[in-house]
């Protein structure tokens, strides 16, 4: 788990800095705050595909089938069309909260 979480909080870091030019130490309290909101959306998440609250199909418009640069049509093996884990809506909630913030909306 230690691995998972610091590959995490890294791909939060290098987010941090692409989309608010922000460049802060891995344990900045902003980093954390991010990781928090990764790990506890993904935990209610987990618990809602345990219970049959959430389906494990994204929303069709948060799907990924075509290549964004190409717009080619991508194999099946490279579709993101489904998250069994939760993984994706947990970073879609990451990203939400960044591009929420105030520097990115009034940049």
């Amino acid at each position: 788990i230690g691995d998972a979480v610091d590959h995490i909080k890294a791909n939060i870091r290098y987010l941090h800095q692409r989309v608010l030019g922000e460049f802060l130490p891995v344990d900045d309290p902003e980093i954390e705050r991010s990781y928090k909101l990764f790990l506890e959306t993904w935990q209610e998440g987990q618990a809602g595909l345990r219970e049959d609250l959430y389906g494990v199909d994204l929303a069709s418009v948060c799907r990924t089938t075509r290549d964004p640069i190409t717009n080619e049509t991508l194999s099946n093996e490279n579709r993101i069309v489904r998250d069994e884990k939760y993984v994706v809506r947990s970073w879609m909630a990451v990203l939400t909260y960044m591009l929420s913030d105030v520097s990115f909306l009034y940049e």
